[in-house]
């Protein structure tokens, strides 16, 4: 059964990756035990779908409180993910 990761609120793409970078990402609370490579289902805006993976983590400094920046798969840009995506996972 798929549960409701988060909602994008931003995205980026950093400088010689070839992934986006999406917050919030990941809760900090909750008993979320992910890691990369695990499949992920992106809701867009627009009612289509994207699946991708989990391509890494981003550790801002100083770390988000409540989240951890998600890293998707490889192939997306930061215009394939607009604010209000919504992340699913299995």
């Amino acid at each position: 059964m798929a549960k409701l990761l988060s909602v994008v609120e931003g995205a980026f793409q950093l400088s010689g990756q070839h992934s986006v970078v999406v917050v919030p990402g990941i809760p900090r609370e909750g008993d979320w035990q992910l890691k990369p490579g695990d499949p992920l289902t992106l809701l867009l805006p627009d009612g289509s779908k994207v699946e991708t993976v989990i391509g890494g983590f981003e550790m801002a400094s100083p770390p988000n409180p409540t989240s951890i920046a998600l890293m998707l798969g490889p192939g997306l840009t930061k215009e394939a993910v607009p604010i209000g995506t919504e992340i699913w996972v299995d």
